[in-house]
C-alpha cells in the first residue's frame, strides 16, 4: 500500500470516529432531565418515601381496626403497618398494607375470613392524625393536622401566614427521611410549579430576613 493510500485511509477511519462520538453525544443528550422537572429541586420534587402516595398506607402508620356484623368479633385492636408493610390480623392472619388504599385493604382483609370463618363481616379502618411543623417566621408557629393535597404555601397559610421578617424566597423544608430542600415562596405565589408538596411528618422552616 502506498503512503498516500495510508494517509486517507487513517483520515476516513478518524473521521468515521468523530461521527460516532457525534452521535453518542447526541443520544445522551436525549436523556437529561429539563430545568424545573420532576425530581428537581425547585420543581415538583417528592421525598424518596412518597411511591405509597398520599391516599395510600405507609410503614410506621398506626391502623386502628374493627371487626363489626358478627357474632364473637374479636374486639377494636391496633397495628402498626410493619417495615415489609404488613399487619398482623386475629387468627394468625397476615395482609399486606403498606401502599393500598383504604378501601383495598378493607376488601382484602374480609376476603381472608370470609366465607371461610364468618357468613358476614365488616371491616373498619380509622388512622390516626398525622402531623406537619412549620416554625420560625409565621403567625402561629406549632404543629399541624396533615390534610390531602397540601403544598409548602398552603401550610404556610395555615400557620398564620409570614411574618413581616420572613426571609419568603428562602423557606427550609426537611423531609420525614431527612432530605432538605429551600423554596422559593415568591415564586411559588406566581407559578404552582415552585410550590411543592409537604408530607407528614415534614418540618418547614422560614427563617428571619436581616435586611
Amino acid at each position: 500500500m502506498s503512503h498516500r493510500s495510508m494517509v486517507s485511509m487513517l483520515r476516513k477511519s478518524a473521521i468515521f470516529t468523530l461521527l460516532l462520538a457525534c452521535v453518542a453525544l447526541l443520544l445522551a443528550g436525549c436523556g437529561t432531565v429539563p430545568p424545573g422537572a420532576p425530581g428537581e429541586r425547585g420543581g415538583t420534587d417528592k421525598p424518596n418515601n412518597a411511591s405509597f402516595g398520599l391516599d395510600r398506607f405507609s410503614p410506621g402508620q398506626k391502623l386502628m381496626i374493627e371487626f363489626t356484623d358478627v357474632p364473637g368479633a374479636p374486639p377494636p385492636f391496633t397495628q402498626t403497618i410493619l417495615e415489609n408493610g404488613e399487619i398482623l390480623l386475629p387468627l394468625g392472619k397476615r395482609v399486606k398494607a403498606g401502599g393500598k388504599r383504604k378501601a383495598e385493604l378493607v376488601e382484602e382483609i374480609r376476603n381472608l375470613y370470609v366465607p371461610g370463618y364468618y357468613q358476614r363481616l365488616t371491616v373498619n379502618i380509622q388512622t390516626e392524625d398525622r402531623w406537619y411543623f412549620v416554625g420560625g417566621e409565621v403567625k402561629t408557629p406549632g404543629q399541624k393536622v396533615y390534610v390531602a393535597d397540601l403544598t409548602v404555601s398552603k401550610a404556610i397559610q395555615a400557620a398564620g401566614d409570614f411574618t413581616n421578617f420572613a426571609k419568603e424566597n428562602a423557606v427550609e423544608i426537611t423531609r420525614a427521611d431527612g432530605q432538605f430542600l429551600k423554596v422559593d415562596c415568591k415564586k411559588a405565589r406566581q407559578n404552582a410549579r415552585y410550590d411543592v408538596p409537604i408530607y407528614p411528618g415534614d418540618s418547614i422552616n422560614v427563617p428571619r430576613s436581616w435586611y
